[in-house]
């Protein structure tokens, strides 16, 4: 793992209280508004999955805004759930402990990425992940026991995730997770491989 994350999670109605995030569950997505990070994915799938599921909530964080308008469109071409995504735009890094510590899951729609320390850091909070099926977020969730994946670029996989995800035990898969950073994506735990690595040669 190339980064990890300083996070640790804290109460969940306090972080809502700072970050004032509603909804039942809540979903949380973070990166920049390009194509890479596939935004227009993640929201083509999330305005499907809450017709079924009006009272979750899907927040959008973003540092950049290439593809803004294009997500703002699809948004308002269906008028049924146009409150259903929340576009929250740019905030300071340190606050992003109180977002992943309010939200359920977190969505990632990346076609590529040489690590993940996003993921990292919603895993750090008991954050649940349901990614893409690349390589680095493989490794991070192990093959997806620590988190759901999907074909990037694929809507109705991520549907299907979505749907998954929600039937699953969350309290059991956020300690899970929990346990799971702790002991393989930690500054502990990479200095302790880092020992192991340099013990063996």
């Amino acid at each position: 793992v190339e980064g990890t994350s300083v996070f640790s999670p804290i109460e969940k109605l306090v972080a809502k209280e700072k970050t004032g995030i509603s909804g039942s569950p809540v979903f949380l997505w973070a990166g920049r508004l390009n194509k890479n990070k596939d935004p227009l994915t993640v929201v083509k799938a999330f305005l499907k999955f809450s017709k079924d599921h009006v009272a979750a909530k899907l927040y959008m964080i973003y540092q950049t805004t290439e593809l803004l308008d294009d997500v703002q469109k699809l948004i308002a071409e269906d008028s049924n759930n146009v409150n259903s995504i929340v576009l929250v735009g740019a905030i300071p890094h340190q606050e992003m402990l109180y977002w992943l510590s309010s939200a359920d899951f977190l969505i990632s729609g990346s076609h590529y990425e040489g690590s993940g320390t996003v993921i990292c850091e919603a895993m750090s909070c008991g954050c649940i992940p349901i990614v893409t099926d690349i390589h680095s977020f493989r490794a991070i969730t192990v093959n997806g026991e620590c988190g759901f994946l999907y074909d990037a670029g694929n809507e109705n996989a991520l549907l299907s995730a979505l749907t998954v995800a929600l039937q699953a035990d969350t309290e059991q898969t956020r300690n899970k997770i929990l346990h799971h950073f702790r002991k393989e994506l930690s500054f502990e735990a990479i200095a302790r491989k880092m020992q192991e690595l340099a013990a063996g040669l």
